[in-house]
């Protein structure tokens, strides 16, 4: 690649929302450069959110369905797990849908580039890639570099049983014991795959009620369902410390109204939100606003305070889903290059994949 580039339009970050942005771009007509840190393409969705963890879910899901079985006269033997086999569908799944993307991109004629891309001015990104840097200067930008795992002040985050979603699916070993730190849709999607896997997991939540923000009639099915799978659910609690023990294990603090206990547990999973990843972009040479939440603001038409330049998808703010990202590029795409469009953040879906799955849509 040259060190000096000059392109029409963009893209930072080639997740849901980027790659969306980008084919949709290419498609009406536009010269496309897809820039993404990741050698593979499809962002956090594809290679460490939702793909591999529905694939995980759907093993989870016939697991308890066989066993569910026997109260109909059909009886299993006890599952062997194998979790090298496992970690290999999922990992292939991932694969498939990796080259996929990157077959339509081809075809599209979108070019990309792994790198981390900073802005220089208003016009201008630096993108650090292996071979060197690279000067873009561009016509037009849409940021879509997404989100990372938030983590709770004290932990010790370099030890290497604290995990976050991204690690827990490497699905490097099954522990005996896991705490899940926060009761939101990844924490119990993850916790519920440990838990049919073999683990004794301890769901703690801080607000009284598990998926906080979602109609709590809807949640009593699923914390039914939950209670048996669990051996612990805590709600109105906080984990207010976490220290290294003895045998790699880690000893969680748990404060709740009544006082606090100490337990053992060999792995501890953060998931206590996200926080966007507008760290990386140096927007501080740019005329972009950032909110003091870290989150870029945009208008309908998913513009920035810099009218060439837009943003969509976790970095602009909640909901952070990956098809609220998708329609998100499409309609920067589309304002970029032109045609009428606008987001209308009226009615989003959203879905827990657990089992039973919980869904909703509006506001």
């Amino acid at each position: 690649m040259e060190k000096s580039r000059q392109i029409e339009l963009v893209v930072i970050g080639a997740g849901p929302g980027g790659y969306a942005a980008a084919f949709r771009a290419a498609d009406l007509g536009k010269q496309v450069l897809l820039i993404d840190r990741d050698p593979e393409l499809g962002g956090v969705c594809l290679n460490r959110g939702c793909i591999p963890s529905k694939a995980l879910l759907h093993i989870c899901k016939v697991m308890e369905e066989a066993t569910n079985l026997e109260k109909m006269g059909v009886k299993y033997g006890k599952p062997e797990i194998d979790i090298g086999k496992i970690r290999d569908y999922k990992n292939k799944i991932v694969s498939q849908l990796n080259s996929g993307i990157a077959q339509i991109a081809k075809a599209r004629k979108v070019e990309t580039v792994q790198g981390l891309a900073s802005f220089v001015s208003n016009t201008e990104l630096k993108v650090q890639t292996g071979t060197g840097d690279v000067s873009v200067t561009f016509g037009q930008c849409i940021i879509a570099c997404g989100s990372s795992s938030a983590m709770i002040p004290g932990l010790p985050t370099d030890h290497p049983s604290v995990i976050t979603s991204r690690t827990a699916l490497n699905l490097d070993d099954v522990p005996e014991r896991l705490l899940v730190i926060g009761g939101g849709i990844v924490g119990l999607e993850l916790g519920q795959v440990y838990a049919v896997l073999g683990s004794k997991v301890s769901i703690i939540e801080y607000l009284p009620n598990i998926l906080p923000g979602t109609d709590p009639d809807l949640v009593k099915p699923l914390q039914r369902k939950l209670k048996k799978q669990c051996e612990a659910i805590q709600v109105s609690s906080k984990v207010t410390k976490v220290e290294p023990s003895q045998n790699d294990t880690l000893t969680a603090t748990i404060k709740k109204d009544k006082g606090s206990s100490k337990e053992v547990f060999n792995k501890v999973l953060v998931s206590v939100g996200r926080k966007p990843n507008t760290g990386l972009l140096n927007t501080e040479a740019t005329d972009v606003k950032v909110n003091d939440s870290g989150f870029i603001q945009v208008d309908v038409y998913q513009r920035t305070s810099v009218k060439n330049i837009f943003a969509i998808g976790d970095i602009v703010g909640d909901p952070m889903l990956a098809h609220k990202a998708t329609h998100e590029g499409k309609v920067a795409a589309e304002v970029a290059s032109g045609h009428p469009a606008a987001f209308d953040v009226r009615a989003i879906p959203s879905v827990v994949y657990t089992d039973p799955e919980v869904a909703w849509a509006g506001l």
